[in-house]
């Protein structure tokens, strides 16, 4: 039964393309085609689950007009648990989505960009990254 979720669970993800950026269905697209051409059973399934897994819908939090946003760090919090929450200089707050090993400073310049799956990736200046999810 196992093998048949991985098919579900992108069909479902799928299932409002009106809510995916006109190149990120067109990457998945590619992806699924990729995917589709393995000959391979077993490895075809398996680019298929690996597909599925990376899969999630957009987040519901405001998000930037633009899909890529570029700032510097105003200020830089950490929370209790570990996560950060960074106040950009263009008013915009974001937070990790789960605690990470890196530090984060102010002033620091940033880059935020949507992933494929609908997400957001924040990447420092100097090439570490962790995915954020938006606050304000």
């Amino acid at each position: 039964m196992t093998p048949v979720l991985g098919p579900l669970a992108l069909a479902a993800a799928l299932a409002s393309p009106a809510a995916w950026p006109a190149d990120d269905v067109q990457r998945l697209r590619q992806a699924l085609g990729r995917c589709a051409a393995i000959e391979a059973d077993d490895a075809r399934l398996g680019c298929f689950d690996a597909l599925a897994a990376s899969a999630s819908r957009p987040e519901t939090a405001p998000e930037p007009a633009a899909r890529q946003v570029v700032a510097r760090l105003r200020r830089v919090e950490q929370r209790p648990r570990g996560e950060y929450v960074f106040y950009l200089d263009n008013g915009e707050v974001w937070t990790e989505s789960s605690p990470g090993r890196r530090r984060y400073h102010d002033g620091q310049r940033v880059r935020i960009e949507r992933t494929l799956t609908g997400g957001f990736v924040l990447t420092a200046e100097d090439g570490g990254s962790t995915r954020v999810r938006r606050l304000d």
